[in-house]
């Protein structure tokens, strides 16, 4: 039951940071393809259901959905930085391997974009979408065992991040990737 409560936290906080960025930045998308939109928009929906809904199943058997919120501030800090780091170390990892190794056969389908859109944040290919986008995300959590609540508030960090930067307005980093697509591997920009 507990997967599914965050599975349910997931949509609600992705598709409120979504639509939220979305009337900010439609006035930045430079060429608006309606189709190519509509099938990110598809996708997006694909991979939520059927890669994010069973990975959250999983991730029930070996994370502690009623481990309780008793850290002190300063731990609770540590432990999102923890988060972070492991997220940018594994996200950095994994997205050049897909540039060096896979581009063509998985990676190609996000890089359709050849700018930032908030149409493009989840048009991935579902195992990049699993090795990618959740495994990263979910590994610190793990490491640190971080605690139900800490979980919600890093997930909902890392969906903001991972929106914005395909905004048009968040940082330039991931808008020189698109645009290059030979640096700048980083979620955050710190390893780029």
């Amino acid at each position: 039951m507990d997967a599914f409560v965050a599975f349910a936290a997931h949509l609600i906080t992705f598709w409120a940071i979504f639509w939220c960025f979305a009337y900010v930045t439609f006035d930045h998308i430079q060429t608006f393809d309606s189709k190519k939109c509509l099938k990110g928009f598809n996708r997006t929906i694909v991979n939520q259901v059927f890669v994010t809904l069973p990975f959250l199943i999983c991730f029930q058997q070996v994370y502690d959905f009623e481990t309780p919120f008793e850290e002190t501030f300063s731990s609770f800090t540590g432990k999102i930085l923890v988060c972070l780091f492991v997220e940018e170390v594994l996200f950095t990892a994994i997205h050049w391997a897909l540039h060096r190794y896979f581009y063509s056969q998985i990676h190609s389908i996000h890089h359709r974009w050849t700018d930032v859109c908030i149409f493009a944040t989840l048009d991935v290919h579902p195992i990049e979408h699993l090795i990618l986008n959740l495994f990263p995300i979910f590994a610190g959590p793990l490491i640190t065992r971080l605690s139900f609540i800490g979980l919600v508030l890093w997930t909902y960090l890392a969906t903001f991040n991972a929106i914005m930067t395909h905004s048009g307005i968040g940082p330039i980093h991931h808008r020189i990737h698109h645009w290059r697509k030979t640096r700048n591997f980083s979620a955050l920009g710190i390893l780029d």
